[in-house]
């Protein structure tokens, strides 16, 4: 059970730390959408200065081809910034491969931590089917509404727990498999 619990502290940790990097990737994601609007007006403006003194006869060749060359230049300018910031974006978002592998390990062993959650859980403390929900599904977060039920069938086919009616309730109990079945009443040998 230590190792799982080290297993699950170290993957919450890892969700947390790629959580945080999200994050941080969206607030730059946005702000680099903001600059890009600012980019892109400035961009529109240029391009309304450039128009009137293309279709001015007056200027002369040499001043327009000075305007037109700046505007170019500050536009050749502005798509390598934009390149530049969304290409940063990008490299910050690929995960390192440490954090793919746990990712991997955790999927793939999903319906085993859960079980074995659930298994912890019922140990500790008999509980109804909706306070178990309650703890996995609403507080852990650990999967959704569907597979907690999905699992917990799982279990109870397999026999590890069991419900009974304590005070007319319906109560969930961990079944112990080395164990033999309770017969008597207190004090006799088992």
């Amino acid at each position: 059970m230590g190792v799982l619990d080290s297993f699950q502290t170290e993957v919450r940790e890892a969700f947390s730390r790629v959580k945080q990097d999200i994050e941080k990737t969206h607030d730059e994601l946005s702000h680099l959408k903001e600059e890009n609007a600012l980019l892109k007006k400035e961009v529109s403006a240029l391009r309304k200065q450039r128009q009137p003194a293309l279709h001015d006869a007056q200027k002369s060749a040499p001043a327009k081809q000075a305007a037109e060359k700046q505007a170019d230049v500050n536009l050749i300018e502005i798509k390598a910034l934009v390149k530049e910031a969304l290409s940063e974006v990008l490299q910050e978002k690929e995960y390192s491969p440490l954090k793919r592998e746990i990712e991997r390990k955790f999927t793939r062993n999903r319906k085993a931590i859960i079980h074995s959650k659930m298994r912890t859980l019922l140990a500790l403390q008999n509980l109804s089917a909706l306070d178990l929900k309650e703890t996995v599904v609403d507080n852990l977060r650990y999967c959704s509404k569907a597979s907690f039920y999905r699992y917990l069938g799982e279990l109870k086919e397999s026999g590890e727990v069991e419900s009974v009616m304590v005070n007319g309730r319906e109560t969930l109990v961990l079944v112990a498999k080395s164990a033999p079945k309770r017969t008597g009443g207190v004090g006799e040998d088992r």
